[in-house]
């Protein structure tokens, strides 16, 4: 990836507003994201540098940023830690058990609840815990 000389001055903000590198981090583009870019961003976050970019894959601001916004036609619509837009406005942590009689599927407000969820829960072959998600956020408050 070529470096610009601006790196060199150690800046606060670096904005990213590169629609290829976008692209290799977009999967609703039809590439791969590359996980060595968003490492980079974390290394630079964590050097003090602040790193602005817009992604339509909000997989990755789940996985890769202290905090996220959300726009729609031009106005920002949430912002603030991603799972915590994820709680607000993307639904419940959602809980699937799967037992030799079939599945169980549960929906809850709090991961707190979860140990009494598992009580009841005998011989499970898999469970698989979701929490809520930004893409499920950004359709209800697109409406």
């Amino acid at each position: 990836m070529p470096w610009c000389g601006g790196l060199a001055c150690f800046p606060d903000v670096l904005i990213y507003h590169s629609f290829a590198l976008v692209r290799q981090l977009d999967l609703t583009i039809g590439s791969t994201p590359q996980p060595a870019l968003v490492d980079l961003f974390g290394e630079l976050a964590r050097r003090g540098i602040a790193v602005l970019f817009s992604a339509h894959d909000l997989s990755i601001a789940a996985r890769a940023w202290d905090v996220a916004m959300m726009m729609i036609r031009g106005r920002i619509v949430a912002q603030g830690a991603p799972l915590e837009i994820a709680r607000r406005y993307g639904g419940r942590w959602r809980v699937k058990i799967v037992e030799r009689g079939g599945e169980r599927v549960f929906e809850l407000d709090d991961l707190r609840q979860l140990p009494g969820v598992l009580s009841g829960v005998e011989e499970a072959t898999s469970v698989e815990v979701s929490p809520p998600d930004l893409f499920t956020a950004f359709r209800r408050l697109a409406g």
